[in-house]
This record gives C-alpha cells, structure tokens and sequence, in this order.
C-alpha cells in the first residue's frame, strides 16, 4: 500500500521530517509566522521585567520564551516558571535560560497549566504570550483570584498557502494556522486532521467536520507518532 500522503501546515524540524519521509509522503508549508516585537518601548520592558527576582510567569509558547532571550543577563532572579511540555518547555531548558529560575510545573495544554498554577498558590502571574494568544489560561486562573499581567512579545501573521490535494492527512500545531488554512482551503472529507493540542483541536472542531487526532503531547515528534500509529491502525483493519 502507497504512503499516506501528509501536509504540515508548518515547516518540521528536518530531521524529524527526513525520518518521516521514510515512510510518509510528505509535504510542508508555514501558514503561520511570527514577528517578535521589538520597539523600543518593548525592549525596555522585557529589560525591567529581566531585572525583576522571584516572578511567578507563564509560557504557553516557545516564541515567547525565545522572545525574552536576548534580555536575559547573568543575574539569577529565582523565577517559578509554568510552561507547557514538548518545544516550550524544551527552548526554556536550553543554556542561557537557567539563569532565571526553575520550572515549578508543566502540562499539555493551557488549561491543564492554569491548574497547575492555580495548585501551586501563585497570587500574581506575568504571562508571556503573543497578540493571539487563548483565552483558557488567564481566564481560568483569573476566576481563583489570581492577578494576571499579560507580556505581548510576539505577533502572529498568518501566510494563507493552497493545499495542492488531496491528502490522507492535515498536521495543524497552532489555532492561528488552522484558521489560516481553511481561509484558502477545503478538504476533502475523507482527509484526518492531526492536531498539537486540545486548543488546536477545538479549532479545529470550529472549521471542519472531518475527523480530528489529537497528540499525546505537544511537540513535532508526537504528531508524527500520532499519524504513523492512525494510518497503522487504519491499514490493519483492513
């Protein structure tokens, strides 16, 4: 039987997608960029905010811990830091980023994080994210009585690509890219949507009637585990 033939609507490590194409027929295109904000009123305050100790702060993405990363300085300022698993949490463990705390909780979605937090005893909360970022965390965080301020580091611009298909399956890793894609495309309705996380599915649940796969975590590599364990399945009960 032929690979299933699978489009990313983001362009994968390229290792990952190397492995993949071992046995998937693979394409990719970015539906989404990101533009990090840097004004000059931005930079000074990721700059004070770098020189505050002992912030409680969350991450829901990875941009918005490689936003902060040229401001860091040597000093340690004994953050408690909440962040979801899979690239968030592995661009926050990389070198340079130990300088300013400890990751106190992770989960796999934001609303999971926000109870983490919540469980944690967090009073005051900084929250990185990007001009698009969902609702679920500040809100849910904000109904225990916990006080949020949201840091805007990163804008996300959507790049509407036409899906040359059809094909077997979708790999959508954000909401933003799955509302850009269905600004330009339909699938077909045999086409499984592969989704990063409960958000992205629940988005995709809004655009599409087709079937929907969530990973087992947020990252690159669960996604193709997803799909190759489906088609798999799919091939076995034949």
């Amino acid at each position: 039987m032929a690979n299933p033939k699978i489009f990313s609507t983001k362009k994968l490590d390229p290792a990952l997608a190397a492995a993949a194409r071992q046995h998937l027929e693979l394409a990719e295109a970015d539906a989404i960029a990101i533009e990090l904000i840097r004004t000059t009123e931005k930079e000074a305050e990721l700059k004070a905010r770098l020189q505050t100790a002992n912030l409680d702060v969350a991450f829901t993405s990875a941009h918005a811990a490689e936003a902060i990363k040229p401001f860091i300085n040597d000093g340690a300022l004994g953050w408690n830091i909440f962040c979801l698993q899979g690239k968030t949490r592995e661009t926050l463990m990389q070198p340079g980023f130990q300088a300013i705390g400890t990751i106190r909780g992770t989960a796999t979605d934001a609303a999971q994080l926000a109870e983490a937090i919540i469980d944690h005893g967090v009073e005051r909360l900084v929250f990185f994210c990007g001009d698009r970022r969902r609702d679920e965390l500040p809100q849910i965080v904000r109904s225990a009585g916990i006080s949020v301020e949201e840091a805007v580091v990163y804008r996300t611009v959507e790049i509407p690509v036409y899906c040359d298909g059809p094909y077997d399956g979708l790999l959508f890793f954000s909401p933003s890219a799955v509302h850009s894609f269905f600004s330009s495309n339909r699938p077909d309705g045999n086409t499984v949507c592969f989704a990063l996380g409960a958000t992205t599915a629940a988005a995709l649940s809004s655009a599409t009637p087709n079937r929907i796969v969530t990973a087992n975590e947020p990252s690159q590599q669960a996604m193709l585990d997803a799909v190759t364990h489906y088609f798999d399945q799919t091939n076995n009960n034949k």
